[in-house]
C-alpha cells in the first residue's frame, strides 16, 4: 500500500523510465527514507541519468515538506553552506558552498541549478550534475574537488 502521494508520483515515474531503478523506490518510502535513498551513490547515478524525478515533483515535494532539513534545496534562490556533508541543489538555486573538514562531502546538482564550490585544508568534495546545471570548482592546499 502505497502512503503519500509525492512518493507515489516518485514511483510511477521511476517505473515509466527504467526497471534499473526498481531497486532503489519501492513506493512506501517515507519523506526520511526518500531523503536517505536520495544520498546514495546509485540513486544519484539513476536521477542524473534519467533526469528524475520532475522538476515538478520536487517542486510539489519541497512544497508539502521541510526537505532543506535533508539538505535538499528546490527552487531555494541563493544559499550559502558550510561543510555539510550531502547536498542537493535543484532548479532555480544557487548556491556557494565552502568545505575544510577532513571529511567526504557530496553534492548533486539538478534541472538547472548552479553551485560555487570553495574546498580547502584536506576537504574532499565530489560534485555530480545535470544537464543544464553550472558548478565553478576551486581547490586549494590539498583539498580535492571531484
Amino acid at each position: 500500500m502505497m502512503n503519500h502521494p509525492i512518493v507515489q508520483a516518485l514511483w510511477r515515474q521511476r517505473n515509466a523510465i527504467a526497471a534499473c531503478g526498481r531497486d532503489l523506490f519501492r513506493g512506501t518510502e517515507t519523506i526520511e527514507e526518500l531523503a536517505a535513498i536520495f544520498r546514495t551513490p546509485q540513486a544519484q547515478e539513476f536521477c542524473l541519468r534519467h533526469d528524475f524525478p520532475t522538476i515538478e515533483t520536487w517542486r510539489e515535494l519541497a512544497k508539502e515538506h521541510d526537505i532543506a532539513r535533508f539538505g535538499i534545496y528546490v527552487d531555494a534562490g541563493h544559499v550559502e553552506l558550510r561543510n555539510e556533508p550531502f547536498i542537493t541543489l535543484v532548479g532555480q538555486t544557487t548556491a556557494e558552498l565552502s568545505y575544510d573538514e577532513l571529511k567526504r562531502h557530496n553534492v548533486l546538482l539538478l534541472h538547472g541549478a548552479r553551485a560555487t564550490v570553495e574546498a580547502s585544508a584536506w576537504a574532499v568534495v565530489f560534485v555530480s550534475e545535470g544537464a543544464g546545471c553550472e558548478v565553478v570548482k576551486n581547490a586549494k592546499d590539498r583539498a580535492k574537488v571531484l
